[in-house]
């Protein structure tokens, strides 16, 4: 079930909070995507670290604006795959 943001209260509609059963979890067909701090978290890297790559283009993220998004399972499995063909270069 497709859930619509609506908002209560006020004349116009469009003064209030959110009602409960309106609001979006973000959820659903779309990945989990999480921001620069929450990556940087889960690599257990610097934040300066994590936009350093993504400037390059080594690190797949999505740009919103000015924003970067990134989807943590491509990215640990693009950090894997990179760690597994430096293992073999060195063999």
């Amino acid at each position: 079930m497709k859930r619509r943001l609506g908002w209560r209260g006020g004349k116009d509609g469009l003064v209030g909070k959110p009602e409960a059963d309106q609001v979006s979890t973000g959820q659903g067909d779309h990945p989990q995507m999480v921001d620069i701090r929450e990556m940087a978290r889960i690599l257990h890297v610097p934040v300066s670290w994590l936009y350093l790559r993504t400037r390059f283009h080594e690190i797949p993220c999505i740009r919103v604006g000015k924003y970067l998004r990134f989807e943590p399972d491509k990215v640990i499995a693009y950090y894997r795959e990179q760690q597994s063909s430096k293992t073999m270069e060195k063999a």
